[in-house]
């Protein structure tokens, strides 16, 4: 999953892979700014199960984020920053 946002010039470039997940999962963030984020994963029934901020600089980024703790099913991973707010659909499969 490739998402580009286009706020006032602002382009940003999230990927979340692999997706569906089993064990961990990582968040790829190309931004033209350096930046302190906040990561959030939401259940289906709007709880945030996991929370955290994050450093992000100008330039490619790598998050890896385990999901070993998280029941399978369909999660939100909501990334939040001063130019970047998207949310994505992630799956947690069976080992």
């Amino acid at each position: 999953l490739n998402v580009k946002l286009e706020n006032d010039n602002i382009i940003e470039n999230l990927s979340v892979y692999p997706n569906p997940f089993t064990e961990q999962y990582s968040v790829f963030i190309n931004s033209d700014y350096s930046e302190r984020i906040k990561v959030s994963v939401i259940n289906v029934a709007g709880s945030t199960v996991y929370q955290d901020e994050k450093n992000i600089i100008s330039g490619d980024n790598t998050i890896v984020l385990s999901g070993t703790d998280l029941k399978p099913g369909t999660y939100f991973l909501n990334i939040k920053g001063n130019t970047i707010n998207k949310t994505i659909p992630i799956v947690k499969m069976n080992r």
